[in-house]
């Protein structure tokens, strides 16, 4: 596993919460920005331009993913049982 050119670091995880209104997921990212690489932002690049930019790009990363996952359980399970 390689990091995106503008990271040292990065982690992150899901929770899962039951609620009236159904499963609710969130997804939280913990990031540690590469000063070396803000030019890869633009000339002027700063720290803040970083943040911005991977909080939209971390949040539609795990978005995608969120989406890929419901459509495998909508189509794997049925009534909560495994679809076999």
């Amino acid at each position: 596993i390689s990091l995106p050119p503008l990271l040292e670091a990065h982690t992150g995880h899901w929770t899962f919460t039951q609620a009236p209104e159904g499963l609710i997921a969130a997804a939280r990212h913990t990031a540690t920005i590469k000063p070396a690489a803000l030019h890869l932002l633009g000339e002027g690049g700063a720290v803040a331009d970083a943040r911005r930019y991977l909080r939209k790009a971390l949040g539609n990363n795990s978005m995608t993913n969120l989406r890929l996952a419901k459509k495998y359980a909508e189509e794997h399970v049925i009534d909560g049982v495994p679809a076999r």
